[in-house]
């Protein structure tokens, strides 16, 4: 489902595959490698599974230029039906690498992830066929 959803903005490649995986997606403990479109990859573990209404996880290892200004982030999807309704939040949240990088991250979030979020969030509806939904960042 990643190259479906996760298909790119601005600077930001798409996901191509994934691999590695350590065990099944809901799972807390279970990892898998991303790699982009780019050849880049970053590692990704779920951190918290509820189904069918919530799923977080943190990305890390990055092999591209985030490496440089972030440790890692914490996503989370909360997913809930209201009669034939389905609304969706997802959030994310980098850690900086120290206040320097914070601004250089803040940066990179306001101009590019933003942006990214918006994108797959409207490719999530499509590949659900769900009507509009919501995003913070």
């Amino acid at each position: 489902m990643l190259p479906k959803v996760l298909t790119g903005y601005g600077l930001l490649p798409p996901v191509e595959r994934t691999s590695g995986n350590t065990g099944p997606l809901d799972r807390p403990g279970s990892s898998r490698t991303v790699h982009l479109a780019d050849g880049n990859t970053a590692r990704e573990e779920v951190t918290a599974y509820v189904r069918p209404t919530y799923f977080a996880y943190r990305t890390d290892n990055y092999t591209f230029a985030l490496k440089f200004i972030a440790t890692g982030a914490k996503g989370q999807w909360w997913f809930n039906a209201d009669n034939e309704v389905t609304h969706i939040k997802w959030r994310y949240e980098f850690t900086a690498k120290g206040r320097v990088t914070a601004v250089l991250l803040s940066l990179f979030v306001r101009t590019q992830w933003a942006g990214y979020m918006r994108a797959c969030l409207e490719n999530t509806r499509r590949y659900l066929r769900m009507p509009a939904m919501g995003h913070t960042s």
